[in-house]
């Protein structure tokens, strides 16, 4: 039997599903580019790179429990649509705030870590709803295929993102970047509404939510040999060692805005051109778990070099 790379994008409500996460992954990386900037050229206090980390966090973790127990008993793709429009709302009101003149001088950061508050309960109720969708758009024979579709148009759109919105800022204004950010959300909820989705019965078999917590715990230990990494990624957030990293170095030694956009998408090149290599035809990645805890702390270093 021939093996059909493109088996699981002929089905048409999963292209428009690639498309909506797609679009709207290029537009939560503009938006954190940006909104990283902006908060540091107002504030000029690394601190506040922290705190847009946990502002964004924080509603996230509080919300997921309960996110994933609405996503299992309402409609899925109804939930999804209402956490893209909320999160189409940030963007917009993020635009709006570069388009009043004065603005941002008159209430400083303070907006903005009340949008990115508001984004991270909409997200925490996204995820859930719209992965769970994604694999009722599929036959259980091309999951497997449906996953590797959604996991690299992911990737693919972290890596441009960041370097759309880095040029974007650099050699224009943070109102294109808005712009840009607007229109990619537009888009995303646009293609996420035209997925024609049907609900499928519910199972007469409901568990508790104290079941539900207690198979949570489970899942938990069986990826506890994954904790190191999981932590390093929940530390880069919270201080402001990962994208807003970036910028801090940027404003730290004095560069504009232009040569700062480019640091962004040479990074991003960085990435692009490893995951080509391990895109390679034989290639082959095979780190078990003892490499895993080496190369975290070489990888932080070289991060912070």
């Amino acid at each position: 039997m021939t093996h059909d790379p493109y088996a699981a994008l002929r089905i048409r409500n999963y292209r428009w599903f690639i498309v909506s996460l797609m679009t709207m992954t290029i537009s939560s990386q503009i938006q954190g580019v940006v909104v990283a900037w902006q908060i540091y050229d107002i504030t000029h206090d690394p601190l506040s790179l922290g705190l847009m980390g946990l502002a964004e966090a924080l509603p996230f973790v509080t919300a997921a429990l309960y996110a994933g127990h609405v996503a299992d008993r309402f409609d899925r793709h109804k939930i999804a649509i209402t956490a893209i429009t909320a999160l189409l709302g940030c963007s917009l009101t993020l635009l709006s705030f570069n388009l009043v003149p004065g603005f941002l001088t008159t209430h400083g950061a303070v907006p903005f870590y009340a949008v990115i508050f508001v984004s991270g309960f909409a997200r925490s109720f996204l995820q859930p709803a719209r992965n769970a969708l994604g694999a009722e758009l599929v036959d259980r024979s091309l999951y497997a295929n449906a996953v590797a579709w959604r996991s690299s148009t992911w990737q693919t759109a972290a890596v441009v993102g960041p370097a759309i919105g880095g040029l974007i800022y650099g050699y224009l204004s943070p109102r294109f970047a808005y712009v840009a950010d607007a229109i990619m959300m537009v888009t995303s909820l646009a293609a996420f509404w035209w997925i024609d989705y049907e609900r499928r019965a519910a199972s007469e078999k409901r568990e508790s939510i104290g079941e539900s917590l207690r198979r949570a715990r489970e899942m938990l230990a069986q990826l506890g040999r994954h904790r190191i990494p999981q932590i390093g990624r929940l530390v880069d957030m919270v201080v402001g060692r990962d994208d807003e990293g970036r910028h801090l170095r940027c404003r730290l030694l004095h560069a504009g805005v232009d040569i700062a956009g480019r640091h962004i998408v040479e990074g991003q090149i960085g990435h692009a051109i490893l995951l080509r290599i391990l895109a390679r035809p034989g290639s082959r990645l095979r780190v078990g778990e003892a490499g895993q805890r080496s190369l975290c702390p070489l990888m932080s270093v070289a991060k912070d070099i």
